[in-house]
């Protein structure tokens, strides 16, 4: 039991990667057609704002991600796991 809560919030958390991922790649899209400009904090020069996208990064937070969701997921499910099943229901 306790692995098919494992496997349900590992399915969930790939799906928010997933999300996130496609949301990030729009709003890097959407910078990269309409440069926009921002003035930093001391200075006051416009400067093009710049994403520095790297597969590196995005697989070693995608996998984190999903690490941190399983571990996240584990204390909940452990704790439905051990209960009588007409109980866990009647928390839904």
């Amino acid at each position: 039991m306790l692995f098919l809560f494992a496997v349900e919030s590992f399915l969930i958390g790939i799906g928010g990667v997933v999300g996130g991922s496609l949301l990030s790649f729009a709003a890097l899209q959407g910078i990269n057609y309409f440069k926009p400009m921002w003035t930093p904090p001391g200075i006051t020069v416009q400067i093009p704002l710049r994403i520095i996208f790297t597969v590196e990064f995005f697989c070693y937070s995608s996998g984190f991600l999903l690490i941190l969701c399983l571990v996240a997921s584990l204390i909940p499910a452990r704790r439905a796991a051990n209960q009588n099943i007409v109980d866990a229901l009647g928390h839904v």
